[in-house]
């Protein structure tokens, strides 16, 4: 565990915060509203309930996964920018794993600029997770 007070930690820190809330609200989003067109086309296309049930279970899962990693991403980098010990690697898995998983979606889906989203929010917290910049 690491407490380190100067400046480029803090400013670390608060994007470690961002990240974290971001996380939150795309799991939000996600569990919310995500769902509503797969079932759409679904249902149009006489997709089987079972089918349709299950890839709705799924569905909420990533939700809970998503949240799940805001939330110790959202405690750690709080804990961070008090100035307490925190855990780099809870910040790194987070982070880490919204990055590879939207690289991953952006070319597997074509290039979908909806994927975008978890590159981004795995950028913001790997700074804080890995020193990147800190002499």
């Amino acid at each position: 565990a690491d407490a380190l007070p100067e400046r480029p930690m803090k400013i670390r820190a608060y994007l470690g915060i961002a990240a974290g809330l971001f996380m939150l609200a795309g799991a939000g989003a996600h569990g919310l509203t995500g769902f509503l067109p797969f079932q759409v086309a679904f249902q149009t296309a006489r997709v089987p309930f079972s089918v349709i049930h299950g890839s709705y279970i799924g569905w909420i899962w990533g939700s809970f996964a998503m949240a799940g990693l805001g939330l110790v991403t959202l405690v750690e980098s709080t804990r961070a920018l008090r100035e307490r010990p925190f855990s780099r690697p809870v910040i790194a898995f987070a982070g880490c794993t919204f990055l590879v998983f939207g690289a991953w979606a952006f070319g597997f889906s074509g290039f979908n600029p909806h994927f975008l989203f978890f590159v981004a929010v795995g950028l913001m917290a790997i700074p804080l997770a890995f020193r990147i910049g800190v002499a």
